[in-house]
């Protein structure tokens, strides 16, 4: 995944919820992908280019806890936020225990929680994505006994 998209995958079988999330989202310039069943989700996930997923707990075709991990395989890059209308926390407990990034419970101000989760999570693949890049960078540069230097001259002393 590119780390300058933006895309956002809500899997979810509440209409209204979906128009909600898939507006506000777009007004925080996100790209919105929505499907309403599982099955399609998991397909559109496949594709690996999402950096969220919004994924609700109850839906029509599977059970929403058992599409975390196979979600992050498919795309392990991605983030994946669970959401749940009941809020329990044995559910919480089980969707981080399965490497969701967060929790969610569908409540009155969802959207503007459902914002601040979204930016963290693509704050946090910011961070990976930039980390990684530093690592490769200090693997490239010359080393003489441990040492990392940058200067032309100490380069030239490392020859």
């Amino acid at each position: 995944m590119n780390p300058r998209e933006r895309k956002v995958l809500i899997i979810d079988d509440e209409p209204v919820l979906t128009d909600l999330l898939s507006a506000t989202l777009q007004l925080e310039g996100y790209e919105v992908l929505v499907s309403h069943l599982g099955s399609g989700g998991m397909q559109r996930a496949q594709q690996g280019d999402c950096g969220v997923v919004l994924l609700d707990i109850h839906l029509p075709d599977v059970d929403g806890l058992a599409l975390v991990e196979p979600l992050m395989q498919a795309s392990p890059e991605s983030r994946v936020i669970v959401m749940t209308g009941d809020g329990s926390l044995e559910a919480a407990m089980e969707a981080t225990r399965l490497g969701a990034y967060d929790f969610l419970t569908k409540s009155d101000d969802v959207a503007g929680r459902t914002v601040v989760s979204v930016k963290n999570a693509f704050r946090d693949l910011d961070m990976v994505h930039r980390v990684t890049a530093l690592e490769e960078a200090v693997a490239r540069r010359p080393t003489f006994g441990g040492l990392v230097a940058c200067s032309p001259q100490m380069h030239r002393l490392f020859e």
